[in-house]
């Protein structure tokens, strides 16, 4: 990804410690939080049909990767019973522009 870019679709799938597929379908939302230098980001996933194989989507918006270096990402799922999932952290580079 380069400094600037909007609308990147950023696709996760959701596992567990032991590698199986999270079932989203009692989520009732899906958070993506991003650190990206000193600035800390949520924003809000789309659970990908079907809901039962983990897929979440965000779409880089305006300003979101303002600068360059590493952007740290989790994806924080909240579901019906109170329960809160968060997967491990996903490590990309934001690249300058040439």
């Amino acid at each position: 990804m380069k400094v600037g870019d909007v609308g990147t679709e950023l696709v996760f799938i959701i596992r567990d410690q032991d590698g199986k597929v999270v079932d989203l379908s009692q989520a009732v939302s899906v958070t993506l939080v991003m650190r990206l230098g000193d600035t800390r980001l949520e924003r809000t996933c789309d659970i990908l049909p079907p809901a039962s194989e983990g897929r979440v989507r965000y779409r880089v918006a305006a300003g979101d990767l303002a600068s360059a270096g590493s952007l740290y990402m989790e994806v924080r799922v909240q579901f019906a019973d109170g329960r809160t999932f968060t997967s491990n952290r996903i490590t990309q580079v934001v690249e300058e522009r040439l």
